[in-house]
């Protein structure tokens, strides 16, 4: 699940009334509200024909779209105290719900014209990286800087305790994520991998677009020819889609995992991941290229900004894993996941918003 979800059922765990509100799809007959637990519903819009036409092509037709679907939310919800924004691309006209307070969760970094507005009629946003807040200082609204949320599955792994770190034969390396993702440096797990045969590489992640539910166009030749030779590494083993609790208890095997993204095509620039919050719930190393959010904080083994050969660096590193692995550092990276799992930032939330006028 994304964070927005685990946002919802969060919230509704606390005994709010909670709407999650899906984007508009094709392939509805029409719109629907289902309950899917005690206190979330789920919303989900019949796509209107021209809205993607509109917002890109007619302002004003589009607005008219948004105020439509909003009042068929509004149908569901009644009056709304909160509104918590995570996708302005959807609806940017935040105004027209009337809720008493605004939220915009910005979590990906992207500029369109919605975002900007959205914005301006939100009364605080909230984001996981410092460079994405700063996009918006502009707007004089409040900000909260959050780290990810540790989601229920990794929760109860990392409480769990810690793993003991045995060096056996070959050191496992793990890696979790959608496989066919831009953004991930796709060369440089080529010459990793290919340079350590010593090592077992494992990767949990979609294949293919039948495993995608984050996807449905089809992956570059470039992406498909990095699957390709994960698929004919004899070092490399690919699990597949696991669901949460399942991909919990076998990350905790692994020895190290890999957080390798391409700064220039990562969405979010390597400023931060929800990856690594769930590889720290392990308490075992992140080797990384420099990722901002976790400057300073000694929790990943990480390149410097200026690198450009992470791959040097990684060979560098290797040799003590060891070290990185003793006891005092695993349960450092576990206590500070388990510092940030998803009741706790609710509660971050939830005292930031006392304080706003």
């Amino acid at each position: 699940m994304l964070s927005k979800m685990h946002f919802a059922k969060e919230l509704a765990k606390e005994g709010n009334q909670v709407f999650f509100i899906n984007p508009p799809r094709k392939n509805l007959s029409d719109g629907k509200a289902k309950k899917i637990e005690n206190n979330l519903t789920v919303i989900s819009l019949k796509e209107h024909p021209i809205r993607i036409f509109a917002r890109e092509k007619c302002r004003p037709l589009y607005r008219w779209i948004e105020r439509k679907f909003i009042r068929e939310i509004l149908r569901t919800t009644g009056h709304i105290d909160e509104l918590w924004c995570f996708n302005a691309f959807f609806i940017s006209d935040l105004k027209f719900f009337g809720a008493d307070k605004t939220l915009l969760f910005v979590y990906d970094l992207y500029v369109p014209q919605n975002l900007q507005k959205a914005s301006l009629q939100a009364g605080g946003i909230v984001s996981i990286a410092q460079e994405i807040l700063d996009g918006f200082k502009e707007t004089g609204k409040p900000q909260l800087l959050l780290h990810h949320g540790l989601s229920p599955a990794f929760q109860k792994m990392a409480e769990s305790g810690l793993a003991a770190f045995e060096k056996g034969n070959k050191i496992k390396i793990g890696y979790t994520g959608n496989l066919m993702r831009q953004g991930i440096d796709r060369e440089v797990f080529r010459k990793i991998i290919s340079t350590h045969p010593d090592l077992e590489f494992h990767f949990w992640g979609a294949t293919d677009l039948a495993e995608n539910n984050l996807m449905t166009n089809p992956p570059s030749e470039a992406v498909m020819g990095f699957i390709n030779f994960l698929k004919s590494e004899g070092n490399v083993f690919l699990h597949g889609i696991k669901n949460p609790e399942e991909l919990a208890n076998e990350i905790r095997e692994m020895d190290a995992f890999l957080f390798l993204y391409n700064v220039k095509q990562d969405i979010n620039a390597g400023y931060n991941s929800h990856k690594l919050m769930e590889y720290l719930a392990t308490g075992k190393t992140v080797f990384s290229p420099y990722v901002s959010r976790f400057a300073q904080t000694g929790l990943i083994v990480m390149d410097t900004k200026e690198s450009t050969d992470f791959e040097s660096f990684f060979e560098r590193q290797l040799p003590m894993l060891e070290k990185y692995n003793r006891a005092a550092l695993q349960q450092k990276r576990i206590s500070f996941a388990l510092d940030n799992t998803y009741r706790k930032q609710v509660e971050r939330i939830r005292e930031w918003i006392l304080l706003q006028p």
